[in-house]
């Protein structure tokens, strides 16, 4: 199945500045089904990053499952200077096995299909 490639209006910026900091950006945006926008490569550390505009933004169902599920680095930014912190730092930075154990445990009661990255944060147990 093909989805629409649609980007956020902040990735081309985020993808661009991590590019020129020498981090390697693949493009996922078109892939749908809870793909993250994009996963990076710096340093032997690969992390897989949804990218969101602000706090009001949607995070769908299939994202919160591929987070939950995903063994490896992910997590959500808003800008440059977070997707730079995950991509140089991903063990001070992405979502921790306990926060992905949350997510898990919200998904088994929820029947709606998005939430907000500021309802994201809280169900983690991050502050906005």
């Amino acid at each position: 199945m093909r989805f629409k490639k649609s980007r956020d209006k902040n990735h081309a910026d985020i993808q661009n500045s991590l590019e020129k900091c020498g981090v390697l950006v693949a493009d996922l945006s078109g892939n749908g089904g809870g793909c993250p926008d994009i996963a990076t490569y710096f340093q032997g550390q690969t992390v897989w990053l949804e990218i969101k505009v602000d706090n009001r933004s949607h995070v769908e169902k299939s994202q919160l499952k591929f987070f939950a599920k995903w063994q490896g680095y992910c997590g959500i930014v808003q800008n440059f200077k977070q997707a730079l912190a995950i991509a140089k730092h991903p063990n001070q930075h992405v979502l921790t096995s306990v926060e992905k154990l949350k997510i898990s445990q919200f998904l088994v009661k929820f029947t709606g299909d998005r939430v907000t990255v500021k309802q994201f944060y809280e169900l983690i147990g991050r502050e906005v």
